[in-house]
């Protein structure tokens, strides 16, 4: 069970060992009780043998770190071993022996464990015989006089392999291999939070619910009910939380009681000794919401085990504790985490657990404030709160009953009155009385009515479609005393991009100016991403979103987060970053469910998660975002961004259904246009066409491309038109202007596409001229920073060889296929110092040439 887990979840990591073990690289993987350590050495071994290398197993333990060569000796080369005694040999000489039989490979589990003699021993086995080493050991830190147990005190030719916690993707493509099929998004993005992306812990949570009949199957797709902790995990939380001390065990204890605490009441708890031993076996993490420091549980599911167990000695004492030292503290309320979901990190698990929190404290603050004063102020906090995480919609009715909104000031009443038309219209699915609210309006509130309208308007276009008659609606919302607004300006730009006019929409954007950080600068900044991004700026908007993401993550913003994520989604989708996209979105998609209003948004970024996942290989969890996407059955967003439509016809073009691809390709189109969502038609009848090689919008298409606004859509059709005739003067003309307008992906495509019709021409400067194209796609995607989303993107693996920075960033540049002369180039160096720095490279990676630099198979951003 042990090798399905590491052949699903390290799969890349497993490859990577293979290839580097096989070139007579030593590896050492460092990784945290529970991130899959032994379970990769189980599979590589298997491997190994397979490839026909002789595999020599060694383990440390606990009991015998103190105990000369007793690791040998457990491993059958001790002393009192039958092979030592046999040869009359010492441990050293029977391991060294042993190794000098036939190509071998040493594994040493659990190495932190091991004792100094045996230690000792593996260093003269590999002196003598270069015989490659693969390491295992904890992250933990090394105290002083303590041996260095990493590979790099053993062997020359190293790379060192840190396991971090899997990303979403990863995550659930274990967990949906576990379940056989597909399931829920809520059931996926619980099981990531809690498990801190722990290999163990997502089949130890999805065995024991499935036997305790929580995890069950309804027409083929696997749901959760009931609460989420099981007492049979007990035996797992405590394995990761083995050889913690009193003081530690304190500490788990407050977080799992209190949530979070500040890194200040960790410190005065336990001390700076003991908490950085914590962090150092990746216990707990320290992560920052508005800017304050915070140290949280990793994985959340430790505080679970924390609050279900029967209170102790211990919780009394530390609660005691703490409320003396800071009265403010409170417990976690026992009902704030049974129903919220969120996961923010690929890079930091932990992030989740702390927003988990964060959310929930936030709406218990304002539910204790409306319960005390039962004011219109505190009542309208508190819809807002409700509003962000529509969890409870019973509990949002309720307030709306007890609230009069003529109690309130003028624009408290207005924001009353938005609230309550956005809860009409996406709560309650009634838009026409939600679109009356803004009609009539009393004396109080017409200074508002342009806002109201606006409103309005988007609620209208959400729920029908773009009116006949929107410009005259336009023209009637602007009222001569609220000229300055700029909320009118805000809707006739939000118009001018779903129509296919972003040129239009820049021009009335620039009428606007609106007061730093309110409701108005936000859309400002939205529409102005979208506005760009239709005029064909893909890169800066990918930069420009993320910037502005990680800007309301970090003001706990959650909604315009998500609002964010889906431009970002958008411009990775175009360059060709898929791997990015699939990260971004899957810590984006377990913030929790969508505010209330961003149900459409919500649907977008299922989409395009599901096409990443898609176009990464990952076809059950696509299945299972693709049917999460069509459950709601809700019409698309107006923004240009994926649909459900097209997600599943990316599923039935990789499954080789193309008609089925063709028909959900048009029904997605026809009802974009019908709603008159043109820029979405269009982009994306042309994108997924392109992309699935499917033309049959095209003649309908054409047409429409005269009366919008941007230059590259005639050179994306033209491409089209090029690639389907193999004109290769035609592709290689519309590719480079491809490469302008930064569709990357489309690029790339065009690119190889044209080297191949060259090569069959046997045109060789055509194939130099194919070849400069594909490196500039190259370059210009490696020049978008993916990285730019901070705590939202990572891997759940890092690579590191003993190089220097220039050595690493040409041998990265290398294994991307560039030429060494394509390197100079980049670099602005000589050829002669780039022949110089790969030398290096490949001597201190044990290769010898480019070629087995690609078959390491590193991926070098990590």
């Amino acid at each position: 069970m042990g090798v399905l887990v590491v052949y699903v979840a390290r799969s890349e990591e497993l490859a990577a060992c293979r290839t580097a073990v096989l070139q007579c690289l030593s590896i050492d993987i460092v990784g945290r009780v529970g991130s899959g350590r032994s379970e990769l050495i189980k599979a590589l071994t298997a491997e190994l043998l397979e490839a026909g290398r002789k595999v020599i197993t060694i383990a440390g333990y606990s009991a015998a770190a103190n105990k000369p060569f007793r690791a040998l000796e457990l491993a059958g080369f001790g002393a009192g071993s039958e092979r030592a005694s046999a040869e009359r040999n010492s441990p050293t000489t029977a391991l060294l022996r042993a190794a000098s039989e036939r190509p071998s490979v040493i594994t040493v589990d659990d190495a932190h464990l091991l004792d100094d003699d045996s230690w000792a021993a593996l260093a003269a086995v590999h002196t003598e015989t270069g015989t490659p080493f693969v390491i295992s050991r904890a992250q933990t830190l090394t105290a002083e006089g303590e041996s260095d147990r990493s590979v790099r005190s053993l062997a020359s030719s190293t790379m060192m392999l840190k396991l971090g916690p899997l990303t979403f993707e990863a995550t659930t493509e274990l967990l949906l291999d576990r379940l056989g099929g597909p399931a829920e998004l809520d059931v996926l993005s619980r099981v990531f939070r809690k498990s801190g992306g722990l290999p163990g812990l997502v089949t130890a949570i999805a065995d024991t619910a499935i036997l305790s009949g929580r995890l069950t199957q309804k027409d083929q797709v696997w749901s959760m009910s009931g609460e989420f902790w099981d007492s049979n995990l007990t035996g797992s939380v405590k394995h990761l939380l083995s050889g913690m001390t009193r003081s530690q065990m304190d500490l788990i204890e407050a977080l799992g009681v209190f949530g979070s605490l500040s890194l200040d009441v960790a410190l005065e708890l336990v001390g700076e000794e003991a908490l950085e031993s914590l962090e150092a076996s990746e216990v707990i993490a320290i992560v920052s919401t508005d800017a304050q420091a915070k140290v949280a549980l990793d994985p959340p599911l430790i505080g679970e085990w924390v609050r279900h167990e029967p209170s102790s000695l211990r919780r009394r004492r530390v609660t005691e504790a703490l409320k003396e030292k800071f009265p403010e503290s409170r417990p976690l309320a026992p009902t704030a985490t049974s129903r919220v979901d969120g996961a923010l990190s690929t890079a930091n698990s932990a992030l989740g657990g702390t927003v988990a929190h964060e959310r929930a404290n936030r709406l218990r603050i304002a539910r204790d404030a409306w319960k005390l004063s039962g004011g219109f102020s505190s009542g309208l906090t508190l819809l807002k709160q409700l509003h962000a995480s529509p969890s409870n919609p019973e509990e949002i009715e309720d307030v709306y009953e007890k609230l009069r909104e003529d109690e309130g000031a003028p624009s408290e009443r207005a924001e009353f009155r938005q609230l309550r038309m956005h809860w009409l219209a996406y709560g309650l699915d009634r838009p026409q009385e939600a679109i009356g609210l803004a009609q009539n309006l009393p004396s109080e509130l017409l200074p508002f009515s342009e806002y109201l309208c606006a409103v309005a308007l988007r609620i209208q276009i959400d729920a029908f479609g773009v009116p006949n008659d929107v410009d005259d609606q336009l023209e009637q919302m602007r009222q001569p005393d609220q000229r300055d607004s700029g909320w009118v300006d805000i809707s006739e730009a939000f118009v001018r991009i779903v129509q296919g006019k972003p040129v239009s929409a820049l021009n009335v954007l620039s009428r606007v100016t609106p007061t730093p950080e309110g409701e108005l600068a936000s859309m400002h900044e939205l529409l102005y991403l979208w506005a760009r991004m239709g005029n064909g700026e893909v890169a800066w908007g990918f930069e420009a979103s993320m910037k502005l993401l990680n800007a309301a993550l970090e003001r706990f913003d959650l909604p315009l987060t998500r609002a964010y994520a889906l431009p970002a989604a958008t411009c990775l989708h175009a360059v060709g970053h898929y791997g990015a996209g699939e990260s971004l979105l899957g810590a984006v998609l377990t913030l929790g469910p969508p505010a209330v209003g961003q149900e459409r948004t919500h649907v977008a970024l299922l989409s395009y998660a599901a096409a990443f996942s898609c176009l990464g290989g990952h076809f059950t969890l696509a299945d299972s975002l693709t049917r999460e996407a069509e459950r709601p059955a809700l019409p698309p967003s107006p923004f240009p961004a994926a649909t459900a439509g097209q997600a599943r016809a990316s599923l039935q073009n990789l499954a080789g259904d193309r008609a089925g691809a063709v028909r959900s390709l048009v029904e997605s189109f026809e009802e974009l246009k019908d709603r008159g969502y043109l820029l979405s038609a269009v982009d994306g009848g042309l994108i997924s066409g392109a992309m699935m090689g499917i033309g049959d919008l095209l003649p309908t298409i054409y047409p429409m491309i005269g009366s919008m606004e941007g230059e590259w859509r005639p050179r994306y059709l033209g491409y089209i038109m090029a690639v389907a005739k193999s004109d290769a003067a035609a592709l290689e003309s519309s590719t480079a202007h491809l490469i302008e307008a930064g569709r990357l992906a489309a690029a790339q495509f065009g690119a190889t596409e044209l080297r191949r019709l060259y090569v069959a021409n046997q045109d060789k400067s055509g194939v130099e001229r194919a070849d400069k194209l594909i490196e500039r796609v190259v370059r210009l995607r490696d020049d978008i920073d993916v990285s730019a989303a901070a705590w939202l993107y990572g891997k759940h693996f890092r690579i590191t060889a003993d190089l220097t920075g220039r050595e690493q960033e040409m041998a990265r540049l290398a294994a991307k296929g560039l030429s060494n002369q394509a390197i100079a180039d980049h670099l602005t160096v000589s050829l002669r110092t780039v022949e110089t720095h790969l030398s290096s490279a490949y001597r201190k990676l044990g290769i010898r040439n480019r070629a087995d630099l690609l078959e390491l198979n590193w991926d070098w951003d990590a």
